[in-house]
């Protein structure tokens, strides 16, 4: 393979005498919080296969739904009954989705929601925050290739700037696409009153509010972001979460703006994921699962306390930390400011590299690149948490050279 690995799994540090690259472990196998590498050594996941294991690996109930569904096929190139009770069950949960077109890829089902603002709109440009990654997206001018052709860029969490972008732009502008939680440039929450005002301004100059939901999903709550934050986009865009972690997103939204999904005279055919009946099932499981409210009550209290736990790590050694969260995931930056915006990229990401080596040699497995959430999974117990705080404790202190030993499992 180019480079040896695959990119999903290549770090990102600023010296490259750091990359981690020939030390990444190679997992054979995983199961709940845990995965285990070729030579038998167990690690504590925090990448949970980039958000999309919200479950943990391997988990009972999903294993179960796979096998049943195996022995009926994997895809037949035709409609099948799943597809439809998967539509029935995303639309009966995200608040004012009307119809959903289920598709193989994150990157389709964003590519889709683009074509639709645009047809919809009869607009071509975007308005997008600064650090909102979008890899692989058609929208950039097929002939220049230059990004300012196709797209306007505002800093996230500040409504002031998109209102002003929105008034300039608006007669071009086909959709604000954004993350309801930012986690492109590192787990990013959003500022108070951000969303709902977003909404009204969308709203005012007759633009489409696109969410992408491709990392954060039903992982937020069992009602998406709109359910979470009370704001309704006009569509919406989630990755393989909701097909438990098999490939399978979808883009959803309301009626008059997906109708156009349906028009085979105006849109392209998009690849038939719908009837893949593993990745149906693997999503109907999942979803059902995460109906439950105690899931995301469990996963808040987590991820609270691994937020405390590092924090007083980082103290003790003496070393600046900052720890953002949201339900289910947390980034942390080697910064001495708050990151509330697209500074995320202000973390010293040596340091981290130093971190994630340490946490490595002690048996959790973080994600390579610092500008990556940490994603916890429902499989994770107080105690895979409390081993991952002192294992904190003790790279802090070698990162900081402190000759004292911490206190173990310190409580936040």
């Amino acid at each position: 393979m180019p480079g040896g690995l695959a990119p999903s799994y290549a770090p990102w540090f600023g010296d490259p005498s750091l990359w981690l690259k020939p030390g990444l472990p190679v997992f054979i196998k995983g199961r709940g919080p845990l995965l285990t590498d070729v030579d038998g050594n167990e690690f504590i996941d925090f990448v949970c296969a980039h958000g999309t294991a919200l479950l943990g690996h391997a988990d009972d109930r999903v294993t179960a739904a796979l096998s049943k569904a195996a022995s009926k096929g994997v895809a037949f190139g035709a409609a099948c009954d799943l597809e439809t009770r998967l539509a029935e069950l995303f639309v009966g949960r995200y608040p004012g989705v009307d119809l959903v077109r289920l598709v193989n890829t994150p990157v389709e089902a964003l590519n889709l929601a683009v074509l639709l603002a645009r047809h919809t709109s009869g607009r071509r440009r975007l308005l997008l925050a600064h650090g909102y990654e979008i890899s692989g997206l058609d929208a950039l001018h097929p002939d220049t290739n230059q990004e300012h052709d196709s797209l306007v860029r505002v800093s996230y969490n500040r409504i002031s700037d998109f209102e002003r972008a929105l008034k300039q732009h608006a007669a071009s502008l086909a959709a604000v696409l954004i993350e309801p939680v930012g986690v492109s440039a590192g787990l990013i929450p959003t500022a108070d009153g951000f969303l709902p005002s977003l909404r009204e301004l969308c709203d005012r100059y007759h633009v489409l509010l696109v969410f992408d939901e491709t990392a954060t999903g039903f992982r937020l709550g069992s009602g998406g972001a709109a359910g979470r934050f009370g704001v309704r986009p006009d569509l919406t865009v989630h990755g393989p979460l909701i097909g438990g972690g098999m490939p399978l997103s979808a883009c959803a939204g309301r009626r008059e703006v997906m109708r156009l999904a349906g028009d085979q005279n105006l849109l392209v055919q998009w690849p038939p994921a719908s009837n893949n009946l593993l990745a149906l099932s693997a999503g109907m499981t999942t979803l059902q699962v995460l109906t439950e409210a105690e899931v995301y009550q469990t996963l808040d209290a987590f991820v609270s306390h691994l937020k405390g736990g590092l924090q007083a790590a980082a103290k003790h050694a003496g070393i600046d930390l900052q720890i953002n969260r949201a339900t289910g995931m947390l980034s942390a930056f080697f910064s001495s400011r708050p990151v509330t915006e697209a500074g995320a990229k202000m973390t010293d990401m040596n340091t981290y590299a130093l971190f994630h080596a340490h946490m490595l040699e002690h048996g959790i497995y973080l994600p390579p690149s610092p500008l990556a959430p940490w994603f916890l999974s429902t499989a994770h117990t107080a105690e895979h948490i409390d081993r991952t705080i002192d294992a904190a404790h003790e790279a802090l202190r070698l990162i900081a050279g402190a000759d004292a030993n911490p206190p173990a499992s310190e409580q936040p």
